[in-house]
């Protein structure tokens, strides 16, 4: 495991902690998911992979996840992309994979498409959790959370694995962020895409994660792998040995066409 760094940004001032393996591009990126970290089996078998086949990888603490600072109650996506930018523009490279799961895989879309997609040369999404705020979150709250919300209140969610406490700020924030909507028929994804998810999944539904890939419009390969006995997490021996041929194959796309 490569030591744990701590990247100093301001606007609002935090410490951001990251952990960098040297290599060879493309930059392998991990995204984690709401209320996760970059430990893990999913984040130790990428660094693994990379470290295998000499590729430079990155996994950080989003804000208010893990050693970084604040707390996840104070957090909207607004700040967890400018936190994904900062360190892209901190390790300074010219081609980035982005490997996200659960709530990553959407902040993962939603990375590229802030940077006009520039320098990204793929997207593996592992039980893609899109548009989550909304499609997901919303769906369940009862009608006396939602009074909580409308009284600027912070409310508890328990959906799956997912158990959180988020405030009406992360939900105006996330409005503005939502991709499979009439506004957003389609996805421009100038790169190929691997999604990966389990049918066994109580927390995101696969059809949330196809409907993505149906919107994904570009010429290069979309795939999905669905795992019939895999939960959200995948972080089974069989789930993650299907991470690494994600890896495989978008690495070997990038040799061939760089």
């Amino acid at each position: 495991m490569t030591e744990t760094q701590r990247l100093n940004l301001t606007s609002p001032s935090r410490k951001l902690a990251y952990r960098l393996l040297p290599g060879n591009a493309p930059t392998v990126v991990f995204l984690h998911g709401l209320g996760s970290d970059m430990s893990g089996a999913k984040a130790e078998a990428i660094q693994a992979f990379c470290g295998k086949n000499q590729r430079q990888c990155l996994c950080f603490d989003l804000s208010g996840h893990g050693e970084s600072d604040d707390t996840l109650q104070q957090e909207v996506i607004s700040q967890w992309l400018n936190d994904i930018e900062a360190l892209l523009a901190h390790i300074n490279d010219k081609h980035y994979l982005l490997v996200g799961s659960s709530f990553g895989a959407w902040l993962s879309f939603l990375a590229a498409r802030r940077r006009n997609h520039t320098g990204i040369v793929g997207i593996i999404a592992i039980a893609a959790a899109i548009d989550a705020s909304h499609r997901l979150l919303l769906k369940e709250l009862t009608p006396a959370q939602r009074a909580e919300l409308k009284k600027d209140h912070h409310v508890q969610f328990s959906i799956g694995c997912l158990n959180h406490q988020l405030s009406p700020a992360f939900f105006t924030d996330a409005e503005r962020y939502l991709l499979l909507n009439d506004k957003n028929p389609s996805f421009a994804a100038p790169y190929p895409t691997c999604f990966l998810h389990g049918l066994q999944d109580p927390t995101v539904p696969h059809s949330l994660a196809f409907e993505m890939l149906c919107a994904l419009d570009s010429q290069h390969p979309h795939t999905m792998t669905l795992i019939k006995d895999g939960d959200h997490r995948l972080s089974d021996p069989f789930s993650l040995a299907r991470l690494t041929d994600c890896l495989q194959r978008l690495c070997k796309h990038y040799d061939t066409t760089h």
